[in-house]
């Protein structure tokens, strides 16, 4: 609704923007529709930006790393073990950053529930020691 409020002012100010400025009727146009599309446009850079898709750091190793770890084998630097090892520990980490996501994710669903007043004080506790032990968070 606040983006359609938005939209529709911005589309205002564009007409008497484009208006003021030249003497045809396009530039009123013009301007008019790059009000109205600007706020839509931006929500979705915006959604864009932070969907998980458009993540680079989800991967355990980037290509350097991939290679440096399998060159490191070739040359008897790690062992297989060694190299196994050191997936597991990055593997072990991604899994941590994720739960660390999650966790914080469900606090702030809890903390909202809080706010509305669905949840008093014991049941927000209650429910975040819940949250932290299924994250193992602490």
């Amino acid at each position: 609704m606040v983006l359609i409020v938005l939209s529709l002012i911005m589309g205002f100010i564009g007409l008497n923007i484009g208006g003021i400025i030249g003497g045809a009727e396009i530039y009123a146009y013009l301007f008019g529709l790059v009000g109205v599309l600007s706020p839509g446009l931006y929500t979705l850079e915006r959604v864009y930006k932070g969907s998980k898709i458009n993540k680079a750091d989800e991967r355990l190793f980037t290509k350097e790393d991939e290679s440096g770890l399998i060159k490191l084998r070739d040359i008897e630097v790690l062992s297989n073990s060694q190299l196994e090892e050191v997936i597991e520990i990055r593997k072990k980490k991604a899994d941590k950053n994720e739960n660390h996501e999650l966790y914080q994710k469900y606090k702030k669903m809890l903390d909202g529930l809080k706010q509305d007043g669905f949840l008093d004080e014991g049941e927000y506790f209650t429910s975040l020691d819940k949250l932290e032990e299924h994250y193992r968070v602490y």
